[in-house]
Formats: structure tokens, sequence, C-alpha cells
């Protein structure tokens, strides 16, 4: 899973700097313990 983003000047630049601590230390953790919630379900279906 992954997001990508290209960045179109300062402005974006300062924007992805000033919400990557958020993204790596809320976000992420977040939906990686969905996916391992969700998993065994899958695992399950198939």
């Amino acid at each position: 899973m992954g997001v990508y983003v290209k960045t179109r000047g300062r402005l974006g630049r300062f924007y992805i700097s000033l919400i990557s601590p958020f993204r790596h230390y809320i976000v992420y953790p977040a939906m990686m313990r969905a996916a391992q919630k969700g998993w065994p379900r899958y695992r399950e279906s198939i």
C-alpha cells in the first residue's frame, strides 16, 4: 500500500514537510492496525 504525491513548487514541499510527521506517527500506524485486524477475515474467505 502506498501513496505517491508529486509536489509542485515550494508550497507543495512545505505542505508535505508539514504533514509528514502526522502521516508517519498517526495515519500509517492506524492503517496498519486496520489491515491487521481485517486480515483474518480475508484469510477465512479464501
